[in-house]
């Protein structure tokens, strides 16, 4: 009645529309399993899987093998060029192992050397700070020795000058 374009007068709806659209939907799908079932059958004979019943094996028992033909040969190069690939990953593998082993010796030597320049500059920050040490105990002893020397100095060149003040002081008075 949908396809006539029947609609309910109660509702201006088109009649049948829910049940056509579940049809078509089933039908669709019912295609869709169906393309699958070929497409699972299809390669299941590509594999040798093929149907397992007495009239079958009947059928392949008959069936005689000759290895000679060229049938198989795209087997055996498919299985040469697997083992190719297997043994091209594998010394990929061994080529990749080696250079991370020399890596990792270049980084042990570099940081064998980084601790021995450490150590070094530790040893000469040491020693500059040791020498610094006994330059500014020098340099105190000096400035302290000036320091009384000046002083002593000053007292000098009070005595002289209180020597020569009262002398002249005197000199005046007479």
């Amino acid at each position: 009645m949908s396809e006539l374009g029947m609609v309910s007068a109660e509702n201006g709806q088109p009649i049948g529309q829910e049940e056509l659209e579940a049809l078509r939907e089933s039908h669709s799908n019912s295609r869709d399993v169906t393309k699958l079932a070929k497409t699972i059958f299809r390669l299941a004979t590509v594999l040798g899987l093929g149907p397992t019943s007495s009239a079958a094996q009947g059928q392949c028992e008959s069936h005689n093998v000759n290895s000679n033909d060229n049938e198989t040969l795209w087997i055996w190069f498919s299985i040469f060029l697997l083992a190719v690939a297997w043994i091209g990953f594998a010394v990929a593998c061994y080529k990749l192992c080696v250079r991370m082993d020399q890596r990792m010796q270049h980084n042990e030597l570099q940081q064998a050397e980084t601790d021995t320049f450490t150590g070094h500059q530790r040893d000469l920050i040491d020693q500059h700070r040791a020498n610094h040490l006994d330059l500014r105990t020098q340099y105190s002893n000096f400035v302290s020795q000036t320091n009384q020397g000046l002083a002593t100095l000053e007292e000098y060149m009070d005595c002289i000058h209180d020597g020569f003040g009262t002398s002249w002081w005197v000199c005046e008075i007479q």
